[in-house]
């Protein structure tokens, strides 16, 4: 932002909220067309991975005798895999077991994710954009490196 508070960068031509920016009408630090930066959660912002977690979880829960359903898998979204391995073993299982549950649960994932991760829609368009803006971009996810 320039001292009169408005974005001193330029607009993309169609972006309508960048035009209001830069001629100050919006320019309020809140404002989204004044983004310096943005930060992208992976899981249901940029992509859409709860088909491949379903998948795993199903097969690793079907190889230890427990049939998960979708309306179960659905509790589970949002939460962590500790959260997540109550929630399809109950308290059955030690902490020992829970965490090895969850690490085969995630070498499901990988062996899923090819087939069963898709892109959100527009996603990579705004984030294609925004770089292009100048915008520092970061991703944040709680899914291990591996993934």
């Amino acid at each position: 932002m320039d001292d009169t508070g408005a974005c001193s960068r330029p607009p993309a031509p169609e972006c309508a909220l960048r035009r209001r920016c830069v001629d100050g009408d919006a320019a309020r630090s809140d404002d989204p067309c004044c983004a310096k930066a943005a930060i992208f959660d992976m899981d249901g912002v940029l992509v859409d991975t709860s088909e491949g977690h379903y998948a795993a979880w199903r097969e690793v829960s079907r190889r230890h005798g427990v049939e998960l359903d979708r309306e179960t898998f659905l509790r589970t979204l949002g939460t962590g895999n500790d959260t997540t391995v109550k929630i399809i073993f109950g308290d059955r299982l030690t902490p020992q077991q829970e965490t090895e549950m969850a690490e085969e649960k995630e070498s499901a994932f990988r062996a899923a994710a090819r087939e069963n991760v898709r892109h959100i829609y527009g996603a990579a368009e705004l984030v294609r954009r925004l770089h292009e803006e100048g915008s520092r971009l970061a991703l944040a996810t709680s899914a291990p490196r591996e993934n």
